[in-house]
């Protein structure tokens, strides 16, 4: 948020959405607080009814009530053993269909995405602006350099960091704005 022009950041790193938001086609949510600083127990809670391990999982539910149900996931692929995303068992319960692979950049994912027009549910894990943001968007998308950044608060490494995170940002804003046109 403290990097997005949505909510006031100097540098436009959310032109596409900008527009949308102008135009009163996107609202921007003020006070949104994720439950932990962790992907992992923040997907538990995401995906929870009740407590997590209590009940099924959310899609589950659409599943069940004939929903075709599909995860396109940049992060925890299947038999990773990371969390309860990457396991078989509780994908198939959970999911009609998942891709299988990650993809370089997220924008290949929404190129990839079928849209199925039955009653659906989709559900998106992004890399978006996760570590290491350098890796995060194609060369396309280098927009922002050092030179942006004020060298008497920051030195020439942690701008170059704040760059990458600006500038993956700035990416992240496309893939966002291509979804919502898929």
């Amino acid at each position: 948020k403290a990097h997005s022009s949505l909510y006031g950041y100097k540098l436009s790193t959310n032109p596409l959405l900008g527009k949308l938001k102008e135009n009163g086609e996107l609202i921007c949510f003020e006070n949104v607080i994720t439950p932990y600083n962790a992907t992992h127990s923040t997907m538990q809670a995401l995906f929870s009814v009740g407590e997590f391990g209590s009940s099924p999982l959310f899609p589950c539910f659409f599943k069940e009530a004939g929903y075709y149900t599909h995860i396109s996931e940049n992060q925890y692929l299947l038999g990773a053993a990371m969390n309860f995303l990457t396991d078989k068992k509780l994908s198939d319960l959970m999911f009609s269909n998942r891709q299988e692979f990650k993809y370089v950049h997220d924008e290949q994912m929404i190129d990839a995405l079928v849209v199925n027009h039955a009653p659906a549910l989709y559900i998106l894990h992004l890399q978006g602006q996760h570590y290491a943001y350098e890796n995060r968007y194609p060369n396309t998308f280098n927009k922002f350099t050092c030179a942006d950044y004020d060298e008497k608060k920051w030195d020439e490494s942690q701008r170059k960091i704040i760059a990458h995170y600006d500038n993956a940002t700035l990416y992240n804003d496309y893939v966002i704005n291509k979804l919502i046109n898929k």
